[in-house]
C-alpha cells in the first residue's frame, strides 16, 4: 500500500526538488493515519501499521535525499560542461572533437573560422569532409584522420581549404 506513495515522493522530488518531495512525503504519511486511526485518538495502536508507517517515512525521506543529491550533481555537471565549452570557444587555436567513428562532435569558434563550417552544420559529418587539406606535409598521411600527434614538431604545416574554397596555412596537431 505504501509503494504508490513512495513512487509519488520520488517522482515529485525528481520533478520539483526536495521542496515539493518533502510535503508529498508528509502527506503520504498523514493520509493513511487519517483513514486508519480510530476517531478520538492521535495514533494507531496497531504495531504492524506503526512499523509500516515508519518504514515508509524513512524510505521516502531517503529517496527524497537521493533524488535531490542526483539533481544537484547533474546541475554541477552541466555547469562544468558549460564552462568547458566556453573555455574551448575562447581558445585562439581551432579545436575539433570527433567521436570514435571520426565524425565531428564539436568545433570551437576558431575552428569554425578556419574551416568555414558552422558547428551545427559540421556536427555528425566525417572529419575528412570538414577538415580538408590542399597539400600534405611530411607526416600527414592522406587526410584529417591521420594527423600528426600532439608530440609532433610544430614545424609541419599544411594548407587548409575552408568550405568557401579559401586557403590557410595551418599547423595540424591531432591526438588520440
Amino acid at each position: 500500500a505504501w509503494l504508490p506513495l513512495l513512487a509519488a515522493v520520488v517522482m515529485t522530488t525528481a520533478l520539483g526538488g526536495a521542496r515539493w518531495g518533502l510535503p508529498v512525503c508528509a502527506l503520504g504519511a498523514v493520509l493513511p493515519l487519517l483513514t486508519l486511526v480510530r476517531p478520538g485518538t492521535m495514533l494507531t495502536t496497531d504495531p504492524g501499521l506503526q512499523s509500516s508507517l515508519a518504514v515508509y517515512v524513512v524510505t521516502a525521506l531517503l529517496a527524497c535525499a537521493v533524488v535531490a543529491s542526483l539533481r544537484a550533481r547533474i546541475a554541477a555537471f552541466a555547469a562544468g560542461q558549460a564552462l568547458l565549452e566556453e573555455t574551448l570557444d575562447q581558445l585562439a587555436d581551432g579545436v575539433i572533437t570527433t567521436d570514435r567513428a571520426t565524425r565531428v562532435v564539436r568545433l570551437n569558434r576558431s575552428a569554425e573560422r578556419l574551416t568555414g563550417w558552422r558547428e551545427a552544420d559540421a556536427r555528425g559529418k566525417p572529419i575528412a569532409q570538414v577538415l580538408r587539406f590542399a597539400e600534405r606535409a611530411p607526416g600527414v598521411v592522406g587526410d584529417a584522420q591521420h594527423l600528426p600527434g600532439a608530440g609532433a614538431p610544430a614545424t609541419v604545416t599544411c594548407t587548409l581549404v575552408a568550405s568557401d574554397g579559401s586557403e590557410r596555412t595551418v599547423v595540424p596537431l591531432g591526438s588520440t
